[in-house]
């Protein structure tokens, strides 16, 4: 699956993940201080329960840890069932 470039908008960076030409996920991180805020980590539905919501959530860690930041800071919400 690969992964689309960062699209940076006021400070946060921006992940696209496809499969096919298709858009299947999405997320993204905001650099706070020396931290960072996971954003809007979502994948569609028909795409859902193979890993792409984890790994997009680790590749933005890992990008985040080479803007230096140590710490992830996420707000939670289960919107799905």
């Amino acid at each position: 699956m690969p992964w689309g470039h960062n699209v940076k908008a006021v400070g946060r960076i921006s992940f696209i993940a496809a499969e096919n030409g298709s858009v299947c996920g999405f997320g993204g991180f905001e650099p706070t201080g020396r931290d960072i805020l996971l954003q809007s980590i979502a994948v569609a539905p028909g795409h859902q329960g193979r890993g792409i919501g984890k790994k997009i959530m680790f590749d933005a860690l890992e990008r985040a840890r080479r803007f230096g930041a140590p710490k992830p800071i996420c707000h939670l919400q289960r919107m799905n069932r």
